[in-house]
């Protein structure tokens, strides 16, 4: 749009459209997270995404042998690569896709409503008075199940020092990281996944 109206106004002299565009650029990185939303949705298009997880489980479990090779190997933690390739998910399989259309779509749904509640808590932030404790509030929320009460608290309390910008930024990215990781484990059994890590 700002494009076509280029051809009608004197762009060089406006600051406005200077404005538009750093607030897309801001929405584009770090609030709807476009790159990582683009990776996900590459998973659904290609498995390359898949194999490249796989591959670099696959190095972790070679250097972890190589820095303990003078130790007892009965001694050692589970090596992640052969045990998730057991899964028929992420082993050699017949080529049995769900069609792209269909595949799409779920991820469409999925993927909208995350956005649509990223954009709805950016939009809360704005209200005045009680928007400055929307952010802090949903990373208390977020944190308090994987770390705990306490260790929220304080995320909390250090929320309400750190500018907007800074703080959805973050949440974002730990929002989208997260996402990708769940979506790369999803097709394995991520209890089990998990337990082999943590043990």
């Amino acid at each position: 749009m700002l494009w076509i109206l280029s051809f009608f106004i004197n762009m060089k002299n406006a600051q406005w459209d200077d404005a538009i565009i750093e607030g897309l650029h801001f929405l584009e990185h770090s609030v709807l997270q476009v790159p990582f939303f683009l990776m996900t949705l590459m998973r659904y298009v290609t498995p390359t995404l898949d194999q490249m997880f796989m591959d670099s489980l696959n190095w972790v479990d070679q250097t972890y042998i190589q820095k303990h090779k003078s130790e007892d190997p009965h001694n050692l933690r589970a090596l992640y690569y052969p045990n998730l390739q057991m899964y028929p998910t992420h082993g050699i399989k017949p080529d049995t896709r769900t069609p792209l259309k269909q595949t799409l779509r779920v991820f469409a749904i999925k993927y909208g409503r995350k956005a649509g509640i990223s954009l709805a808590v950016l939009a809360l932030s704005y209200i005045p008075y009680v928007g400055r404790f929307v952010l802090p509030a949903a990373s208390f929320y977020t944190f308090q199940n994987a770390v705990g009460p306490q260790p929220a608290g304080a995320i909390f309390a250090g929320s309400l020092l750190v500018p907007r910008k800074y703080l959805i930024m973050f949440l974002q990215s730990y929002f989208s990281s997260r996402t990708l990781m769940r979506e790369l484990v999803s097709q394995a059994d991520l209890g089990k996944f998990t337990q082999l890590i943590s043990s």
